[in-house]
């Protein structure tokens, strides 16, 4: 059995509905980070319908589906997976950033700084 871990696309299991405030809670943000592998490289994306769902492997989302990104993760960094997850501070930095920039980003559709 082969035990590399494949960098193709693909979806974490957990998905954020912005256009539902009773989808868009901490709890569901902090379920989304602690899906993510940090053993990979990992993204989150918002489509234009308003779903949230991280993005693993470094394939590049298709952008014309997406309404924003946010910057990539880089495979080691801490940024997702259970451990990130339970930094509350990281919870609420991503959980803002989802806010501010939904309906209409803020600034640009690649969210780096937040």
């Amino acid at each position: 059995m082969n035990n590399v871990i494949s960098l193709k696309r693909r979806r974490s299991r957990v998905k954020i509905d912005l256009k539902k405030p009773d989808d868009f809670t901490l709890e569901k943000v902090r379920r989304l980070i602690a899906s993510g592998n940090d053993r990979t490289y990992n993204q989150i994306c918002v489509t234009n319908a308003g779903i949230v769902y991280l993005r693993a492997g470094c394939d590049p989302p298709p952008a014309k589906r997406l309404a924003f990104q946010f910057e990539g993760y880089v495979a080691g960094n801490g940024y997702v997976g259970p451990t990130a997850a339970q930094d509350t501070e990281w919870v609420k930095r991503v959980y803002r950033a989802l806010a501010r920039n939904w309906p209409e980003v803020e600034v640009d559709d690649y969210i780096d700084y937040y």
